[in-house]
């Protein structure tokens, strides 16, 4: 009988050693996967995440838009992460006020539709696979190439999507009057073929693409200065860090003991 009770009492504290240890797991499971789960993460603005695909599709974008050919946001060549370092601070800026901007197209009730979203993905692959021998394959690459995936690349478009609907809407009344379109050909009339011979019939001839580049000079001036604003109106809402990266910067710095990498440190 005191053989049964003493093997009961072994087997209660055996179960309840066997809950706690489980119970710790389960902890430990969970806090892992709640600090991993911000490991792409780039920004959080206003509750909602941006993901570094993201960040890598603004700053390739950029990159292009400079002539940089054969920019790899992923690239561990320092002469290639200078390159990262001089695009960081525009496609950060970019990206934050994107998602301003989509945060307030949401509110104003601007959608995204399957058929724009398609149609976004056409241009964007046609783009890429322009005189490919092997479109699909190229295309999967590129992708790979810019740290995204199809499902990335279609919810970045979606959010491009309603962004441009809302810049669209505050740009939507912006005009330029006719002293304004002398001051910007003026400036700007060599790309259309004045010489100062012959401007007055360039202008002539050029006058609706002109007025039309000018517009869109002005709009872009204006959402230049709206994002400063967006983004210092809200600054207190945008954060850079997250508990992964202050996970990393612990582990780097008190485990390894090495100097935190660039994309772990604490930024503003």
């Amino acid at each position: 009988m005191k053989g049964k009770n003493t093997k009961g009492r072994v087997n209660k504290k055996l179960k309840i050693v066997l809950l706690i240890i489980l119970t710790v797991a389960v902890v430990f499971s969970s806090l892992f996967f709640y600090i991993f789960s911000y490991r792409n993460v780039y920004a959080i603005v206003k509750g909602t995440k941006i993901y570094n695909s993201q960040y890598y599709y603004e700053a390739v974008k950029e990159a292009e838009r400079l002539n940089y050919l054969g920019y790899d946001p992923l690239s561990s060549d320092p002469k290639m992460q200078s390159l990262q370092r001089m695009l960081a601070d525009y496609a950060k800026n970019y990206t934050i006020s994107e998602r301003l901007y989509y945060l307030m197209g949401v509110q104003d009730g601007f959608t995204a539709s399957n058929a724009e979203i398609e149609k976004a993905l056409e241009d964007y692959e046609n783009n890429i696979i322009k005189g490919s021998s092997n479109p699909e394959k190229d295309f999967q690459d590129e992708l790979k190439s810019r740290g995204l995936t199809e499902k990335d690349l279609r919810s970045i478009l979606a959010f491009d999507i309603i962004a441009t609907k809302e810049k669209d809407k505050l740009t939507e009344k912006i005009n330029v009057s006719e002293s304004d379109l002398k001051a910007y050909f003026n400036e700007w009339g060599s790309a259309y073929g004045a010489n100062g011979k012959n401007d007055e019939q360039v202008y002539k001839n050029n006058y609706e693409r002109i007025k039309q580049d000018a517009i869109n000079m002005k709009k872009s001036d204006y959402l230049d200065n709206y994002s400063r604003t967006l983004i210092a109106d809200n600054v207190k809402y945008i954060s850079m860090d997250n508990v992964y990266k202050k996970f990393m910067r612990w582990y780097y710095q008190n485990f390894l003991g090495l100097s935190v990498p660039y994309q772990y440190q604490a930024s503003n």
